[in-house]
């Protein structure tokens, strides 16, 4: 136990500092490319991304995760996996490839054409270092991944900006996905010391079928759920509103996308490996949480105050269409924050059904209701899809009660104190900003709100958790 909890925290540490330090440049990054590339070309390059990740959900069929999972594999079925992952995604490329024109016609925007059968070669790509990728989270050696990530954060943004200056548009988003794709998938292959041998063995496959089939089948309905609500936009509203969501949900992601899925990566070896004790997995869960909601709440509050003068002053006023949906985004975000990780719990328990009872429940009435939503617009399709993130959260809190005994005190818990702090900082700020000092209308007064919004939270927060932040600081620091 005390093994596992050592590796955890270890990895937890690199997750961290590699998520902070990707989040600085791919900021950075994100307000040049936005100031250089306008809303269509996003809309484009968000419909190839879309298609693409409701297709990647099929690429492993489940074996990647249940590597993870089960306690004992054999080196045999690691090459039946690989040669599985890399069949399935030649196929799909292939797929890809000679659907582009349909798919250009359909959106009515030409450069899908050839943008698709180019990007169509990362299935293949991707395909090979997945292997590598499941096998060092596997052991928890979330060092090597975070390095290949940041890594492939800083190439691929490197080449988008580059390429962008120089008038490239949608080309240079599509340069830069394959620069970070290459790049993460030769630092796999580095790092990890597994090599594919040429066997294949029906029988460990077969074995691992059932496991395989359900996080496949959760897996795909739960990407339908996410993304065929942009490709409803694309077609019904046009690419420039689908640019406008897609700025609307990267601006969001950017600041937890990265920290989330990394933080993903850890919790689902290590609820793997302690999927026997239940009362450590609600420890760690609710404790997970907590430092989800200190992260994500303060961002909450001052982007509900302030998020106009933000986009306007960061971004440009040509961006501010975007801003309602980002806030109704937001708050869709944190609760896919936490839905994702008792996700995580379900997988690990070796219980996918119950994830795909839930996705099924959801998937089907919210894709009906986004089909009624967007005759009526963006706002109305991004309600729906809040909604169905609330919802199912509340389904999976009831399988969880049942599955590992979580309670749900444990939720309120974990949020008191970021809650707490957050309302001060909210309330404190708003009322300086109307009777003291002027709303942010340029780089300096906007750089000072948001310092001092910061100040007023952490100094709340401080007084009710000095002790354990201290501590979380001090081990970070020594790491």
């Amino acid at each position: 136990m005390k093994s596992i909890k050592k590796q955890a925290i270890n990895a937890i540490k690199w997750t961290s500092v590699s998520a902070v330090l990707s989040q600085i440049f791919v900021v950075s990054i994100s307000i040049v490319k936005y100031r250089l590339i306008g809303p269509e070309a996003f809309g484009i390059m968000a419909v190839a991304t879309s298609s693409f990740s409701i297709l990647r959900m099929v690429q492993t069929m489940g074996y990647g995760p249940a590597i993870v999972q089960q306690k004992e594999v054999s080196k045999q079925f690691e090459n039946s996996v690989f040669w599985v992952i890399m069949a399935i995604s030649i196929f799909l490329a292939a797929l890809v490839a000679v659907s582009a024109g349909w798919l250009a016609k359909e959106f009515e925007a030409n450069e899908l054409s050839v943008i698709l059968p180019i990007l169509s070669a990362l299935f293949v790509v991707d395909g090979y270092s997945t292997m590598h990728q499941y096998l060092l989270s596997r052991d928890l050696k979330h060092k090597y991944i975070s390095l290949a990530n940041l890594s492939s954060t800083i190439v691929g943004g490197s080449v988008v900006v580059a390429l962008a200056f120089y008038g490239f548009g949608v080309w240079s988003l599509v340069y830069g996905a394959i620069a970070s794709s290459l790049t993460t998938a030769t630092l796999y292959s580095r790092f990890g010391d597994w090599r594919p041998k040429m066997e294949f063995d029906v029988v460990s496959i077969k074995a691992a079928s059932k496991f395989s089939m359900f996080m496949t089948v959760n897996k795909f309905v739960s990407i339908l759920r996410q993304n065929i609500p942009q490709l409803v936009i694309g077609k019904v509203l046009g690419t420039e509103m689908l640019g406008l969501f897609t700025f609307a949900r990267n601006l969001i992601l950017l600041v937890m996308n990265k920290i989330d899925a990394m933080m993903q990566a850890v919790l689902f070896p290590m609820f793997s490996k302690l999927q026997s004790d239940d009362s450590a997995i609600s420890s760690v869960y609710h404790r997970i949480n907590h430092y989800t909601f200190i992260l994500l709440f303060p961002f909450l509050g001052g982007f509900l105050l302030i998020g106009h003068e933000f986009i306007e002053i960061v971004y440009g006023p040509e961006w501010l269409e975007a801003l309602l949906i980002a806030k109704i985004v937001l708050i869709a975000t944190v609760i896919q924050s936490v839905f994702s990780k008792g996700s995580s719990i379900i997988g690990a328990k070796g219980k996918p059904e119950i994830l795909v009872k839930i996705e099924v429940l959801i998937a089907i009435p919210t894709l009906v209701l986004i089909f009624v939503a967007v005759q009526y617009g963006i706002i109305p399709t991004v309600v729906v899809m809040a909604g169905a993130a609330m919802v199912a959260l509340f389904f999976q809190i009831s399988e969880l009660k049942k599955l590992v005994g979580l309670k749900v005190i444990g939720y309120f818990q974990s949020m008191q104190y970021p809650l707490i702090a957050t309302t001060v900082m909210f309330l404190g700020l708003k009322l300086l900003l109307r009777s003291v000092l002027p709303f942010p209308h340029d780089v300096i007064t906007l750089a000072g709100s948001v310092g001092l919004g910061a100040f007023l939270y952490c100094s709340v927060l401080l007084i009710f958790e000095w002790s354990e932040i201290k501590t979380a600081v001090i081990q970070i620091i020594k790491s």
